[in-house]
């Protein structure tokens, strides 16, 4: 059961990092991070009275997803 929990949170993490990156129309790494100096400049994303930069909501949910679907370190049973 706790496998089939966290392979779920690497799921959300998979999930979520390609929804934030669909919105620059190309599922392509390359593209994406090199409109890094972009997203920089672009407004931040507010949630619970924090600010997030996207290029940094990217790259948090794309680690969670390895780390929930490969269970390593922090989500590991």
């Amino acid at each position: 059961m706790k496998a089939i929990i966290v392979n779920r949170i690497g799921d959300f993490g998979l999930y979520f990092s390609l929804l934030l990156i669909f919105f620059f129309k190309s599922f392509d790494f390359g593209v994406v991070f090199n409109l890094s100096a972009f997203l920089s400049q672009a407004s931040d994303v507010n949630f619970l009275s924090f600010s997030f930069n996207r290029i940094d909501l990217i790259c948090f949910f794309l680690f969670l997803g390895a780390i929930g679907k490969s269970a390593q370190l922090g989500l590991h049973t």
